[in-house]
């Protein structure tokens, strides 16, 4: 059962189609998440059940390819999961096959998603700003032990600016 997203339940019978996995759409229940502040996705295996931030869900169209993308990766871990078990790695060989089979690049984070949206969208974000390269992050909660990479590689203390957004 799929949630009443856009075109949920046609796009996981087309991966199941793709995945040699008729039931696939039928096996897992689609669900969206208002606490999701930091992934777009997950994948409960017990429950079988695939959370999408609601955000993403209840997007317009112009985000049906992000949303198919999220919805790939997380059925190809179901998928991964009912065939080999524990023995795979979340995103191993395995995972990685499936994701391409379907079309698309393997990758665990997406370029060009803001990883604050969320955060912004439920009210309450923090951005992470380096004083030094200006570099910035927005994230759901102060993370005062994060710090810039670049900074402290190049020998600074690489702390950072914490500022919580309106």
């Amino acid at each position: 059962m799929a949630a009443d997203a856009p075109d949920v339940g046609a796009w996981l019978a087309k991966l199941g189609a793709c995945w040699d996995e008729p039931a696939l759409a039928a096996r897992l229940h689609v669900a969206p998440s208002r606490r999701m502040t930091r992934t777009l996705g997950c994948y409960d295996l017990r429950r079988r059940e695939i959370r999408i931030a609601a955000w993403l869900l209840e997007a317009p169209s112009s985000r049906d390819d992000l949303r198919r993308e999220v919805l790939c990766h997380e059925a190809a871990h179901a998928v991964v999961h009912e065939r080999h078990g524990e023995a795979a790695r979340p995103h191993g060989a395995e995972w990685r096959a499936l994701m391409r089979r379907a079309g698309y690049a393997p990758r665990v984070r997406i370029p060009g998603i803001d990883a604050g949206e969320a955060a912004r969208r439920a009210g309450r974000a923090f951005e992470h700003r380096c004083p030094v390269c200006d570099k910035a992050r927005i994230l759901s909660s102060r993370q005062r032990r994060l710090r810039c990479r670049a900074c402290v590689e190049s020998g600074r203390s690489g702390e950072l600016a914490i500022a919580l957004l309106s």
